[in-house]
């Protein structure tokens, strides 16, 4: 059981006397899983995010990847990568190899990465140019390879990026989230292990990066699609505006003026 104190803790954060700081709660992490949580609510809503029946959300998931060890010194390889979350017909374990798995007959598979003012993530301690968006969509392709799935068998299949509009406006995640740039980083990648791995390339990469939708989507675009329609939405809009107080770098990022000025 969650102890009543921790709450009362966290409530300190916007407090005159706060405990620790704001960006404890006020964070793009919380951001996706109360907006995850909002679109679940929503069956009818027409979006690329928007769930299909059975669907499910699954926050901080583990995603297996192509380049494990293949020896205790090798040099090339990485270990899981973590979702901001994933969406869809997916399982994760709660104790053990507990990595994102697609259910039986899955039709939707999302990965999303939530974002307030911050870049995508660089490369791995072997792949320096190995970015996040690249890593993510090569660690679905082995999840779609586990599962013995083909990207034509999904109705919904995609991985988005979440942030604020003025973010994505400034080119912040490009051109990170372009399909050529994510397909050249990872031949780049598995060229690097001298054709171990091109089999995997072309028949469980490639389909994927040719189906697969690459998207950045604004927290303003999604608040104005959820509009009353979820339970929490004037609460959900708050938070974001919260977010935005509390992340915001005060010299590198569009000013806060501008961010509040983006209509929701």
């Amino acid at each position: 059981m969650i102890p009543k104190r921790i709450l009362d803790i966290l409530t300190t954060t916007v407090s005159e006397t706060p405990q620790l700081p704001a960006t404890i709660i006020f964070n793009e992490g919380w951001m996706l899983r109360l907006m995850l949580d909002a679109l679940a609510q929503v069956p009818a809503l027409e979006h690329r995010l928007a769930f299909e029946p059975h669907a499910t959300w699954y926050s901080e998931a583990l995603l297996p990847s192509a380049f494990r060890p293949r020896n205790r010194a090798d040099a090339l390889s990485e270990s899981y990568t973590h979702a901001d979350a994933g969406i869809g017909h997916i399982n994760v374990a709660k104790s053990g190899d507990a990595y994102l798995r697609l259910a039986a007959d899955a039709t939707q598979f999302i990965i999303t990465e939530a974002k307030m003012f911050g870049g995508l993530s660089s490369g791995v301690k072997n792949a320096p140019f190995f970015d996040q968006a690249a890593r993510n969509v090569a660690c679905m392709a082995e999840v779609l390879r586990r599962a013995d799935a083909s990207p034509e068998q999904f109705t919904s299949i995609g991985l988005y990026i979440l942030a604020p509009q003025v973010a994505i406006e400034a080119g912040v995640f490009a051109p990170f989230i372009e399909r050529t740039h994510i397909e050249g980083t990872v031949a780049q990648r598995v060229r690097a292990y001298g054709g171990e791995l091109d089999e995997w390339f072309s028949a469980s990469f490639r389909p994927l990066i040719e189906r697969i939708d690459l998207e950045c989507i604004s927290w303003e675009e999604l608040l104005r699609v959820l509009g009353n329609d979820a339970p929490n939405a004037a609460e959900l809009g708050s938070f974001y505006q919260n977010c935005v107080k509390y992340n915001q770098p005060r010299e590198t990022a569009p000013s806060r003026n501008a961010l509040a000025a983006q209509p929701i």
